[in-house]
């Protein structure tokens, strides 16, 4: 199998690369099939995959994540997460880390404003890259520029420290202290322009399902147990944290479907590679499908902003709405599709024998 690509641009370094990552993993040809997956995925109803649109007019909406690499010459700032009562961020609090000056958190539509308003329910989310690349930052709920407040301090609800030599992109299960409900690092299984333009998705996606039940499976539950009940629960009958979906369809039946090039792409890497539940969407039958970099990533170095040309490329214009302007993937996933969607059983993705 080909190495994915991870590049942003020409002038940007590459994505964190973890080890042995569960987000490249091919799916075999006939994986086994979690006992409850009919079950689990008949309690949400009539599903609807949604969030097919990349952002780029982002304001206080918008819900995506900008990336930074960091410098040694950028401002060194102490970290202060204090959603919980100094509890927040265990492997981030009072961490002194390099961010970049003009770094600011996606949902911001301009640096330094001190009188933008609080996101409201979006997350508010940030990565930092070290300078010598070895850490990724993930920050919840930024709500303040760093130093915005003349000082040396950036203070976030909440977020995670992940040593990129790790075993995966998922950190230690429980709460405290993440950027998303399943610990999962924010640079993994996110859509790029590359995927766009070199016409495929060669690694797995995620999904923010309406709600999660109090399990958690691995690879969310890594180091602790393949499935053990953690706090953040929120519906009884639905899937667990880390639930790997997949499209049981060839690639024929998807070439068969009615889909715009980007769609396509999306519904193969499912069928290939399978989603992983990593957060919740609190709609009733709506399901986000796809992170992706916020603009900010790029134009914030003064670099152009690298979406429209990979959307024109497959023929996809931008369309404005009231708060933001998108370019829109039309993921629709009617009814008798759903028939689809299964739920691998844990031991697919955590390999070796534990299938047999």
């Amino acid at each position: 199998m080909a190495a994915p690509v991870t590049q942003l641009s020409s002038s940007f370094p590459t994505l964190p690369r973890f080890a042995n990552s569960v987000f490249t993993q091919l799916l075999p040809s006939n994986p086994n099939i979690s006992p409850l997956s009919a079950q689990q995925i008949q309690y949400y109803g009539n599903i609807q995959i949604s969030n097919g649109g990349i952002d780029i007019s982002p304001s206080q909406y918008d819900p995506s994540a900008p990336i930074y690499w960091a410098k040694t010459s950028d401002p060194l700032y102490t970290i202060n997460c204090n959603a919980w009562s100094g509890n927040s961020c265990p492997s981030l609090q009072g961490k002194q880390i390099n961010i970049p000056s003009y770094a600011k958190w996606g949902s911001y539509p301009s640096p330094n404003c001190s009188g933008c308003p609080r996101h409201g329910n979006f997350d508010g989310q940030m990565v930092v890259i070290s300078p010598d690349g070895t850490m990724e930052y993930d920050f919840w709920q930024a709500d303040q520029f760093p130093g915005s407040s003349g000082g040396n301090t950036f203070t976030v609800s909440s977020g995670e420290a992940f040593p990129i030599n790790v075993d995966n992109e998922f950190g230690p299960g429980g709460w405290p202290g993440s950027a998303t409900a399943a610990h999962r690092a924010l640079t993994a299984g996110i859509l790029l322009p590359s995927d766009i333009t070199n016409g495929v998705v060669s690694h797995a996606l995620t999904i923010a399902a309406p709600c999660v039940s109090n399990l958690s499976l691995y690879p969310v539950a890594a180091g602790i147990s393949p499935a053990t009940a953690i706090s953040g629960g929120s519906c009884g009958g639905g899937l667990p944290k880390g639930a790997r979906v997949f499209l049981a369809m060839s690639d024929s039946q998807i070439s068969s479907l009615s889909l715009n090039p980007v769609a396509r792409m999306i519904y193969t890497a499912m069928a290939h590679y399978g989603a992983y539940i990593t957060d919740t969407s609190g709609e009733s039958s709506t399901w986000y499908l796809v992170g992706y970099p916020n603009v900010h990533t790029w134009t914030d170095l003064g670099l152009s902003d690298p979406w429209p040309a990979a959307f024109s490329a497959v023929g996809i214009r931008n369309a404005s709405y009231s708060n933001f302007s998108e370019f829109p993937i039309n993921m629709s996933f009617p009814g008798g599709l759903q028939n689809y969607l299964k739920v691998a059983d844990p031991c697919v993705t955590l390999g070796g024998p534990v299938c047999l």
